[in-house]
């Protein structure tokens, strides 16, 4: 019996990564969050998903990489 591994593959500043796909509950489209004051600047702001607000983390200002639009 043969284990196939699925992954959700992304990219940040030209870098490709991946995360485990079991890891991953779902992916959403994206739209501009809601700012939150005193939050730390990677922060982007919260997201109402399905009845839950969730924290978006710009990963481009958490790894020290210049802004960029999201796609």
């Amino acid at each position: 019996s043969r284990r196939v591994s699925l992954h959700v593959l992304f990219k940040v500043g030209g870098m490709d990564y991946a995360l485990a796909a079991k890891d991953v509950l779902h992916l959403e489209s994206y739209s501009a969050p809601t700012k939150v004051p005193g939050t730390p600047e990677h922060v982007a702001g919260l997201l109402q998903i399905r009845r839950r607000v969730v924290p978006v983390v710009d990963l481009r200002v958490r790894f020290g990489l210049p802004q960029a639009e999201p796609t």
